[in-house]
């Protein structure tokens, strides 16, 4: 029998040879895009126009039961005995041979099991050394590989794979203003498209959306709308292209500001456009449905529309009751609206616990338990929970008490990113792999789902946690805790995070993936090295300027050379800090002087790309202080600032600074920015932003 879960598996495209598509027919959009998206693949790869006739074809690929009968009864048999074992989202890849023909049936028990084993066939295909065009003509013709008795087979496996959690989500988080492609809130359509590629090729099949209604005001400024018509254009692709399930909202009571309505959706300070509407007052709950109501209308083909009980949200006072009532009528308008979207109650702190974020005294009862009992009492179907016992423990006892574990899913919020953080590549695997180990991600839930602020700087933690949502992992006893593993809790069978990083590597840029893979490593390392990290550094900022194979999974030559790029600079930055805090340690002033100038420039190199702003004093974060590494840098560097300066003095500590800022100014750094660094490397933080900054 073949293994239940293959991984690591490829394809040499080289040898499919000309390969012919046959399809049964496919009503559903997403199946039909699969194919298509297969069959354009094949093209560029072969250097072909025109796809071969079947008697001519070297490789068949046959999609879909029909198609494998037309080709082969023997192949249709196998291909239907296998698919009989699958879930709904399996999929079977099942090689033949017959004659000098390699034949491949792909199918799975239900439409959405289709699209998995086409992306998963896809996926596994070796990239193409082709430069690709930039004018999207087709790449020049390459020979055909020869149509001969003897030519070697494809070395296609067999492969019958079925997943673990039914549902694999990730939430778009959109709340932080910064510099695109980094923050979600930036995105264009093309944006949101090319992201939602790359959550399908890794396995996903659920996207949550904070459309930041919030911030919007009633009646909605023309770029508002503009902006939602984006999130709508996001919420259709990901449906007819990729068969996901989608959920679309915002928070329980919070509207826009009329102050910011001028002020462009993509640069607004949340906290300071969003305001709090009372669920207590009629006229505040009118309001709130008007704003909400419109939102429906523009975004109006969701599958779910979530609600979170806290952070952000929350009215100083309120009543569970009052929060349900808030459930009820988004219930009532949707019927309305004639919509039967299913509304997602997403647990988090507890309504009872909503007003805490803003100053209030914690509950002593979050209400979680009581919005459930209101919530299966008063709502109409059709309602889920997004349970987070990842950070609340009490999630998890409280869901199954209440025989509410098929309504549930399992979301591990900030196992894949903390949030808010600096955007740095943070490799968690024990917080990643704390999802899946027994008693967390428990059968019965609907699914499992992770978050990430910065996307493109989080591949790794969320390919690995996305194969895992299909895979599944082996335990032993014990939970690893959300800062680390303990000893007896690591996995001891399955995914490892190395197999994670180097498949992800050969995905994204396979002529630099084992250097894609070390510098990811690098990054996790408990006590960085810095010539390993500049070296790599270097290897990968020559690697991000040479011509790259055709991709299997869509993505785009720049997309490539930002990852490599970005990586390039993280590396940069922690090779010179940990060289930062070793000049400090040496108390050479002039070792100081030289390494602190560098690890400020790497610094500043990196922020540049995307702007981001640390949200609790509003300045310039420069460090990746919020980085869940084994080893805080953070705390290291600042304890050894603090060391050196108790012993070189203030004076001596001035002489440094001024050396510093006229040597960042030779990088051209501004001198207001220069300031910013200075405070940030020695742990000081300025209460307010400076205007030009």
């Amino acid at each position: 029998m073949p293994a239940r879960h293959r991984v690591g598996w490829a394809v040499p495209t080289t040898r499919l040879g000309r390969t012919a598509v046959l399809a049964s027919p496919a009503p559903e959009s997403f199946v039909q895009f699969g194919i298509e998206e297969l069959r354009r693949y094949l093209r560029r790869a072969g250097g072909s126009k025109a796809e071969p006739s079947v008697p001519e074809a070297d490789t068949i690929i046959c999609v879909g039961l029909d198609a494998a009968r037309h080709i082969s009864a023997e192949l249709a048999q196998d291909l239907s005995a296998a698919v009989a074992t699958l879930t709904a989202d399996g999929f079977a890849i099942i090689p033949a041979r017959r004659g000098p023909q390699t034949l491949i049936a792909i199918s799975g028990k239900t439409p959405h099991g289709t699209r998995s084993g086409l992306l998963a066939f896809l996926r596994s295909l070796t990239p193409v050394s082709l430069t690709p065009t930039t004018d999207h003509r087709e790449p020049p013709p390459v020979p055909p590989t020869p149509k001969t008795e003897n030519r070697k087979p494809s070395s296609v496996p067999r492969v019958v794979s079925s997943p673990r959690s039914a549902v694999r989500g990730m939430y778009a988080h959109t709340h932080w203003a910064y510099a695109r492609p980094y923050a979600t809130r930036s995105w264009t359509v093309d944006d949101w498209k090319r992201y939602i590629d790359l959550l399908a090729f890794f396995g996903c099949n659920r996207l949550q959306i904070w459309a930041m209604v919030d911030v919007i005001p009633y009646p909605l400024p023309a770029g508002d709308r503009r902006y939602l018509e984006r999130v709508r254009e996001a919420v259709a692709y990901a449906k007819q292209a990729r068969g996901f399930e989608v959920s679309v909202s915002g928070c329980a009571n919070t509207v826009g500001r009329e102050e910011f309505r001028d002020v462009p959706i993509e640069k607004r300070d949340y906290f300071r456009a969003e305001k709090r509407v009372n669920p207590a007052r009629r006229a505040d709950m009118d309001y709130l449905m008007k704003q909400r109501a419109e939102f429906y209308r523009i975004v109006d083909n969701a599958d779910a529309h979530w609600i979170i009980d806290s952070d952000p949200g929350g009215y100083a006072g309120s009543t569970v009751d009052e929060f349900v009532n808030i459930f009820v009528a988004h219930r009532r308008l949707l019927d309305k609206l004639g919509r039967s979207t299913r509304l997602e109650y997403w647990m988090w702190s507890g309504w009872n616990n909503a007003a805490t974020w803003y100053g209030a005294q914690k509950a002593t009862d979050p209400g979680w338990k009581e919005t459930l009992e209101k919530l299966k009492q008063r709502l109409g179907e059709p309602w889920g929970i997004l349970a987070c016992p990842y950070n609340h423990p009490g999630h998890k006892d409280v869901v199954e008490s209440l025989g509410l574990l098929g309504k549930s899913l399992i979301y591990s919020y900030a196992a894949v990113e903390p949030e808010p953080s600096h955007p740095f590549t943070m490799p968690t695997w024990p917080a990643v792999e704390r999802t899946f180990v027994q008693g967390l991600a428990a059968d019965g839930y609907r699914g499992v789902q992770c978050n990430a602020q910065t996307p493109w700087v989080q591949l790794p933690n969320f390919y690995h946690f996305q194969r895992l949502a299909w895979e599944g992992l082996d335990c032993r006893t014990g939970i690893p805790s959300r800062t680390g593993p303990r000893k007896d809790s690591r996995p001891t069978g399955g995914r490892t995070p190395d197999q994670s990083l180097a498949e992800l590597a050969a995905l994204i840029a396979p002529e630099s993936a084992a250097d894609l893979a070390a510098g990811w490593a690098a990054l996790a390392a408990a006590k960085p090295d810095p010539k390993t990290c500049h070296r790599l550094s270097e290897r990968l900022a020559n690697a991000a300027q040479l011509p790259r194979s055709i991709s299997p999974i869509g993505l785009k030559d720049s997309d490539a050379e930002r990852i490599l790029t970005d990586l390039s600079l993280q590396l940069g930055v922690l090779g010179s800090e940990e060289q930062a805090i070793a000049a400090l340690a040496s108390g050479r002033p002039a070792s100081v002087r030289r390494a602190s100038s560098a690890y400020l420039a790497a610094s500043y190199a990196w922020w540049s790309r995307h702007r981001y702003l640390e949200p609790l004093c509003w300045r310039p974060w420069y460090l990746p202080l919020m980085c869940r590494r084994n080893s805080n840098p953070r705390g290291r560097l600042n304890q050894a600032f603090a060391s050196f300066g108790w012993k070189a003095g203030e004076a001596a500590v001035e002489r440094i600074r001024q050396a510093i800022a006229s040597d960042l100014k030779r990088h051209g750094i501004p001198a207001h920015q220069a300031s910013a660094l200075w405070s940030t490397f020695t742990g000081a933080t300025p209460l307010t932003l400076p205007k030009n900054v």
